[in-house]
């Protein structure tokens, strides 16, 4: 079995159009699709349209909302590296993967 070579997108969006209001990255539309190809050994690149920096919502952080795989990651300091250097699109626009992932959340077109 080859290894699968997974690209998640996320956004570089920390806050609404025309609004002071924060948002960003729903952790864990990321964290558990990274968990599970970790956990499987697949190699796992993130990237944002702009590189890095990932905003990550404030309302995805609540003890309501924040579950035990993302709340790991989320402590994790390697992780949160991993979020504030993510890599631009045009680095691996010329890449090949076999899976394309875009993790909710706002994204400027």
């Amino acid at each position: 079995m080859s290894m699968l070579k997974i690209l998640i997108i996320v956004t570089n969006v920390g806050v609404y159009a025309n609004s002071k209001l924060a948002t960003g990255l729903w952790l864990s539309e990321l964290t558990h699709l990274y968990h599970a190809a970790k956990e499987r050994g697949y190699t796992v690149t993130i990237a944002s349209p702009k590189g890095g920096d990932i905003p990550v919502d404030p309302e995805s952080l609540k003890h309501f909302t924040l579950d035990q795989t993302s709340k790991r990651y989320w402590n994790e300091d390697s992780f949160r590296k991993l979020l504030n250097n993510s890599k631009r699109l045009t680095e691996v626009a010329d890449e090949d993967y076999d899976l394309i992932y875009l993790a909710g959340a706002w994204y400027d077109v």
